[in-house]
């Protein structure tokens, strides 16, 4: 009996041994506790990453804000020029006056019409936008002529040049005689728009 105990006891010794070596183990280097805030530190780290990848500095911002300014500034700028269809008579009255300042003679301006009679369907994408052609014949110097066309930049509208013809015309020379279209952009509704200053 005592030679029993004698053998039982270094091997109870043993697994005891053996147990706390398993239970250190698990706890202090395998712990699952450890190994979960492990990969959630690894997944946080992750998610930081991106999040930087998606940050925008205060600098970045305002320039972001500063180019908005500048686009709505400058489409501000385009819309004040697209006048009116009411504002026609003022328009083409602008266009003679400029004219005259170079010493050119208007003996006929003539609109075409059913472009406003029309500006109820506009074409689609064109949104309220009418174009408008306007047929004018006049007189004067070619190099004054010349110097009236720069000069149509100027004007407080948007207008643009269609077809030019000139005539030589004996009873008027050194004098000749222009035909010339005029591009006249504008809108089909009367809001928002100061009128022309003349």
């Amino acid at each position: 009996m005592k030679l029993a105990i004698s053998h039982l006891k270094p091997l109870l010794i043993a697994a005891a041994v053996l147990l706390g070596v398993c239970c250190a183990w698990y706890f202090f280097l395998y712990d699952p506790g450890l190994s979960k805030l492990q990969v959630i530190n690894d997944e946080t780290e992750k998610l930081l990453v991106k999040l930087q990848s998606f940050r925008v500095t205060d600098e970045q911002l305002s320039s972001l804000e500063e180019q908005i300014r500048k686009i709505d500034n400058e489409l501000h700028q385009v819309q004040a020029k697209v006048l009116p269809k009411g504002e026609l008579p003022l328009v083409i009255d602008q266009i003679q006056k400029k004219g005259r300042v170079f010493g050119l003679k208007f003996s006929a301006i003539i609109p075409e019409y059913k472009s406003l009679v029309n500006a109820e369907e506009p074409e689609s994408g064109s949104g309220d936008l009418i174009k408008l052609t306007v047929h004018a014949q006049l007189q004067g110097y070619y190099k004054n002529f010349g110097r009236f066309l720069e000069s149509l930049a100027q004007l407080p509208f948007y207008v643009s040049l269609g077809e030019i013809s000139l005539v030589y015309h004996e009873p008027v020379y050194p004098q000749i005689v222009i035909l010339v279209d005029f591009v006249l952009y504008l809108r089909a509704d009367a809001s928002g728009h100061e009128r022309v200053k003349t």
